[in-house]
């Protein structure tokens, strides 16, 4: 399913093979000697984006062999020029949230990052386990597409409707976060960058 939010494309499907996928990662997930807390970032989510050693662990090449046939449909469904991309490549670690923890609004702009996607992993279906959210960081007070917005996306921030499995691709600049997990469970997920 795609959708316009604040005026960009987004695209939210179900991740191909999730379930296998799934399965090759929980046994990891559930070890938290395999995560790091950031001491830069301005949140307490663990993740693996830190240490070289504790990501490569992880069976990323099931990852990487689906998730291109979602970036090919975002680029696709977004109408990017193909032209420019002659080779896309992809970085990803994994993330996990325990309770009380949570991911302050950031974007992955940088080193040539075009393309970048949150995977729902492990979310189980519980309230007040944490919610993936865009925030619109430039939107003025009165924006002359909101007269004409019927979608409900016109406000500063805009959460998909995202369950266990599903994977949203975006712009590598829009601004995101994920709220508070208030649960005594555990939300994993993989975030991917993909650059030219």
């Amino acid at each position: 399913m795609s959708n316009t939010i604040f005026g960009i494309p987004i695209l939210v499907m179900p991740m191909p093979n999730h379930k296998l996928i799934k399965e090759k990662f929980l046994p990891l997930l559930k070890d938290s000697n395999n995560f790091s807390e950031s001491k830069s970032w301005d949140c307490n989510c663990s993740t693996t984006m830190l240490d070289e050693d504790k990501n490569a662990k992880f069976p990323w090449d099931i990852f990487f062999q689906n998730v291109f046939l979602g970036v090919k449909q975002y680029m696709d469904e977004a109408e990017f020029d193909k032209g420019i991309f002659k080779r896309v490549s992809g970085t990803a670690w994994a993330n996990r949230y325990i309770k009380n923890q949570h991911q302050e609004v950031h974007a992955h702009e940088g080193n040539g990052s075009v393309i970048s996607c949150a995977y729902m992993l492990d979310l189980p279906n519980v309230e007040g386990i944490g919610e993936f959210c865009f925030y619109n960081s430039t939107h003025s007070y009165f924006p002359p597409e909101m007269l004409l917005d019927t979608t409900g996306t016109s406000g500063k921030r805009y959460n998909p409707s995202l369950k266990d499995g599903d994977i949203v691709f975006f712009p590598s600049k829009l601004d995101h976060y994920v709220t508070y997990n208030k649960t005594d469970k555990i939300r994993a997920t993989i975030s991917a960058n993909f650059a030219v």
